[in-house]
């Protein structure tokens, strides 16, 4: 007996002791900011990518948590506890909407590290398989606390507005941390700049990778000078051409929907559609798919449902199902209803696009709650092939959840159970959808 239970006091002793070097996280990636600030600790915040099977984003609490580091280290552990605040997460998170919109991140998973007034300091990206890489990267990270912040470079900035150097250290200092908007900051600068300056290559590049806004004096400065406009976009890398026209759009929009201005949105959606100089139909088309995520996204159903009809009957539904598998599995179609330019031409194995953006929109037309069965109608085709592209649970949710408000309750019924079937195929928790389910049989979805 005495033996037994030294076993017991040893194999306790050995938890409690395993237990008390775990890393603490916070609860909630609101309670991580509060924590932060509370006990002014920097946050270190690290997102995972989010595992998606068949277009949905697989549930967590299902499997296995997130964890910081599979290292085990006692001196790590101690560290990240008592000089960080901790929280992980996975890059769907919605939560992340307003970490997206002000920092460029482009892969994960990602270590961003925020001061207590929620100013990112420091950024890091990749796997870490090793303790003297993750030590590395903390030692980094503190040495960049240590540094200015944003927050005094802009008050030293504001001390002497006339001063370009110092603007140019803020605006180098966010770009360094991948805070992509920096339109009011390089507004102020380029203004103060003389016109020659602008016949200047790097000059111009630099007002550019700043991402003004496309209704601005600073973007109107930049195209002064057309020869150096196209030495830019002729000489610069692909990639960076379709990096710096994508950030003015994007900041541009999103200013527009905060704002909820329509002259900015149109100043947007115009810039998108002259960055296809070449490529008239892309142009059009870029330029009203920019407008309907404005009228998405400031709530404005009347505009968008007007606009959505002929967007998405014009680029996506013209084609015949045949002919749009066929051109998708090999490339190319000989077929006389395939238009020039048109955005079959760009769909070589490209389905999940194809089929992601008809799915997208009809999920869109549910949820602005119109019962007008022309629209519901036009957005059950839209679903229907998207399934017959990718027949995947999700597209099959979105169809039953649009004939449930058409009426069709059979047929909604019907296509939910469909959908269920798929997505336990691929092992992802389908208790919303099964509640879903139960709704549409009691009539009180």
């Amino acid at each position: 007996m005495k033996i037994f239970l030294l076993a017991i006091a040893c194999c306790l002793a050995f938890y409690s002791h395993s237990f008390g070097q775990q890393i603490k996280t916070a609860r909630t990636f609101k309670a991580a900011f509060e924590s932060s600030s509370q006990q002014n600790k920097p946050l270190m915040l690290i997102i995972h990518g989010a595992i998606v099977k068949n277009n949905l984003v697989q549930n967590y609490s299902i499997h296995p948590p997130l964890v910081y580091t599979n290292i085990r280290s006692e001196d790590l552990t101690e560290r990240l506890n008592n000089n960080f605040v901790n929280y992980t997460t996975q890059s769907a998170d919605s939560m992340l909407t307003s970490i997206y919109q002000d920092i460029e991140i482009k892969s994960f998973p990602v270590y961003l590290f925020f001061r207590p007034n929620k100013e990112l300091y420091y950024r890091s990206y990749g796997y870490i398989r090793d303790k003297p890489a993750y030590m590395k990267m903390l030692d980094a990270a503190d040495e960049a606390y240590k540094s200015k912040s944003i927050a005094e470079l802009e008050k030293a900035y504001l001390t002497e507005p006339t001063n370009n150097d110092l603007i140019r250290k803020l605006i180098d200092k966010r770009k360094s941390l991948g805070y992509t908007n920096n339109a009011t900051y390089i507004e102020m600068y380029a203004t103060s700049l003389s016109v020659k300056d602008f016949n200047d290559y790097q000059t111009v590049l630099y007002v550019l990778e700043a991402s003004p806004y496309a209704d601005s004096k600073a973007l109107k400065l930049a195209f002064l000078n057309k020869a150096t406009i196209d030495s830019i976009f002729k000489t610069e890398p692909m990639s960076k051409r379709f990096e710096l026209n994508g950030r003015i759009i994007r900041n541009t929009m999103n200013e527009a929907i905060k704002l909820k201005s329509q002259p900015m949105a149109q100043s947007a959606a115009l810039f998108s559609r002259f960055s296809w100089t070449n490529e008239p139909e892309k142009g059009l088309r870029s330029q009203t798919s920019q407008l309907l995520r404005f009228y998405i996204e400031t709530k404005d159903t009347l505009n968008y449902l007007r606009y959505a009809v002929p967007y998405y009957e014009r680029n996506y539904m013209y084609l015949k199902t045949d002919s749009l598998i066929k051109l998708i599995s090999n490339g190319s179609v000989s077929t006389s209803n395939l238009k020039k330019d048109s955005i079959s031409n760009t769909l070589s194995n490209q389905s999940l696009s194809y089929s992601n953006d008809l799915d997208f929109a009809s999920k869109m037309f549910y949820k602005t709650g119109t019962r007008n069965p022309a629209y519901l109608n036009q957005a059950i085709k839209w679903s229907k092939r998207a399934i017959e592209v990718n027949p995947f649970g999700s597209y099959y949710d979105t169809l039953a959840h649009l004939q449930y408000k058409a009426g069709k309750y059979v047929e909604a019924v019907e296509n939910q159970q469909t959908a269920i079937k798929l997505i336990k195929k691929d092992k992802v928790n389908t208790a919303y959808f099964e509640l879903e389910l139960k709704k549409m049989k009691d009539k009180t979805l």
